[in-house]
């Protein structure tokens, strides 16, 4: 069972507008960031590893046709 523990599960982007608003380095020392995107017109915070915003600009793109990119591990809801 599933005990108060946070369970990810994506939300769908097929067919959704989505659009890049900031990306910000975590407070942490490690390579998670932590990236607003606008799904159709709503904000969402998306936490993912990325080494630079090129890495991050690439996860986003996937986003734009609808795939899930696997460095991805947080998504607000």
């Amino acid at each position: 069972m599933n005990r108060g523990r946070r369970r990810f599960v994506p939300p769908s982007f097929v067919g959704a507008s989505v659009e890049f608003v900031t990306a910000q380095p975590s407070t942490a020392s490690d390579n998670r960031w932590i990236v607003t995107l606008n799904v159709n017109g709503w904000p969402h915070d998306i936490t993912m590893w990325a080494k630079d915003e090129l890495d991050i600009m690439k996860q986003v793109f996937e986003f734009q046709r609808g795939e899930t990119p696997e460095n991805v591990f947080d998504v607000s809801a």
